[in-house]
């Protein structure tokens, strides 16, 4: 938010000094500093300043995260809460570039440029907090005035909130096609007419948006939602030719139109599904630790932790303990909520090896529980490719990542992943029929992302004969020998209308045969 009106003072004109900045917490004004010099180099050009700036913290704005205020000399005090500080000093700071103009260009600039300063810092977790809602309450941002009168400390008007969110990713989109230092007029002020020459000059792109902003309310929000939680919006993906539907548009396993990884970054994928750390306790087994960011979020999000088969419920921040010779995998805690962008892990401990036995792919990922199948992963993995092609064919793409143990005590499937038992595995090597084990595995998980009374076993059954060119004639959901009697049984037993996992709901009989009518 910011207070007053800015005038101009060139850099060019007259040499500025950057302001003192005055305070009672050292971080604040520590970095203040390093983002007013990230501002300049963001824009161009330093902004009027009063020769000091006072920092305050307070515990209430009136239902503000901030406060900047700016008179004929420029910027000289800001206000921040407790909420979230770090990113609220550099939004109110931005402010000191974008002073003037209506609220919505106001508001998204100094989200835009507090962005830029905090990829000066390298600083990825000051980014703008985005939740990936949807904006149902959004007004025409053309419209929008952002009164100052009448708001609270509650968080009740959902209006202003999905406002100065629509802001935000309104000028994500547009900085896809204008450069970001032509948005900051020296004089701090930039008015709906001047924006929409910047546009027009960018070409039929720039029309685009011109279009979608002439449409009001609805079509705004429309096209500035992000289904994919990937930080870029529904129409930004459109005009960068991303797919708005996929957080990976390019297969690399990072977020589109996220900032770089960093060094060492294990991405998370947004869904909750496990992924390689690259890391294995020793024989002496492990102690490790894990630290946990996400681009766009208000808090870091939690992580679990898996040791070969289990999944460990300590907290992975304070470390935890690790069995010998276990891949380490981890996996957001209920995927990436109240947040969008980038979510990545760091890991480190003691006693921590180079894994050879864990990979994890865009689509899938792999483990292995049984060391005997090692030599046969590589020949296991180009069929699973082939196999998950074919059934975003048949049915489409999977919602959920795929998650595979190969190496268990049964075949069976769960919200973590699939197992593969070793008589299963025994059986496939056996048989020459690897394809048949990755058909499995897809199948099984294509019938458990069905609603709960509707994951079955024949489902399964009949996904995986559509994806194989010969399927065997065993049993395949049954075909470790230890356990086929039993689940033939069960599957007679349910008459075919079992689920996947637990009991069959109700005894079911076969319908009688029609008896023939006489005429």
């Amino acid at each position: 938010m910011v207070v007053g009106s800015a005038i101009l003072i060139s850099l060019f004109g007259s040499a500025v000094a950057a302001p003192t900045f005055e305070g009672v917490q050292p971080d604040d004004l520590r970095l203040a500093k390093k983002a007013y010099r990230a501002g300049v180099l963001c824009t161009g050009w330093e902004p009027p300043h009063h020769p000091s700036v006072k920092l305050q913290r307070r515990d209430a704005l009136d239902g503000y995260d901030g406060r900047a205020y700016l008179d004929g000399e420029g910027i000289y005090r800001i206000e921040i809460s407790e909420s979230n500080p770090g990113r609220t000093l550099l939004h109110e700071l931005a402010h000191a570039w974008a002073s003037r103009g209506p609220a919505t260009l106001t508001e998204g600039r100094a989200d835009l440029l507090a962005d830029c300063m905090a990829t000066h810092l390298r600083r990825i977790d000051l980014f703008d907090p985005d939740p990936g809602r949807d904006l149902d309450a959004l007004p025409d941002l053309r419209r929008w005035s952002n009164p100052r009168a009448g708001h609270t400390a509650r968080t009740d008007d959902q209006e202003r909130a999905d406002a100065y969110l629509g802001a935000s990713r309104l000028m994500r989109v547009i900085v896809t096609l204008v450069p970001l230092p032509e948005l900051y007029p020296q004089d701090g002020l930039l008015r709906w007419r001047e924006l929409d020459r910047l546009l027009e000059r960018a070409g039929p792109r720039g029309a685009i948006i011109l279009d979608m902003l002439a449409g009001g309310a609805g079509r705004q929000a429309q096209a500035l939602t992000d289904h994919d939680r990937d930080a870029q919006p529904w129409l930004a993906e459109i005009l960068s030719g991303t797919d708005p539907n996929r957080w990976d548009s390019s297969g690399d396993g990072w977020w589109d139109g996220s900032p770089p990884a960093p060094p060492g970054a294990v991405p998370l994928p947004p869904d909750g599904s496990a992924v390689c750390s690259g890391m294995s306790a020793s024989p002496r087994g492990a102690r490790v630790e894990v630290r946990v960011r996400a681009t766009r979020a208000s808090a870091p999000p939690k992580v679990r932790v898996i040791a070969g088969d289990t999944w460990l419920i300590d907290d992975p921040t304070q470390g935890v303990s690790i069995e010998p010779n276990q891949p380490i995998l981890l996996a957001l805690d209920g995927g990436l909520r109240g947040a969008t962008g980038g979510a990545w892990a760091m890991v480190g401990g003691q006693d921590l090896y180079t894994s050879w036995n864990c990979k994890s792919e865009p689509h899938y990922t792999t483990w292995i529980a049984d060391p005997t199948f090692a030599p046969h992963l590589e020949t296991f993995q180009k069929e699973l490719r082939e196999i998950i092609a074919r059934a975003d064919s048949l049915i489409g793409p999977s919602t959920r990542r795929l998650v595979v143990a190969i190496g268990a005590d049964s075949t069976h499937v769960d919200a973590d992943g699939v197992r593969l038992s070793t008589g299963f595995l025994a059986w496939a090597l056996e048989r020459g029929r690897i394809d048949a084990i990755a058909g499995l595995a897809v199948a099984l998980q294509r019938a458990w992302l069905a609603p709960p009374d509707e994951r079955r076993w024949d489902t399964a059954e009949a996904l995986l004969h559509a994806l194989l060119d010969d399927p065997p004639k065993e049993l395949l959901i049954s075909a470790d020998p230890d356990q086929r009697d039993a689940r033939t049984a069960e599957a007679s037993r349910c008459g075919w209308h079992g689920t996947i996992v637990g009991p069959c709901p109700k005894a079911v009989r076969p319908a009688p045969p029609e008896r023939p009518t006489r005429r």
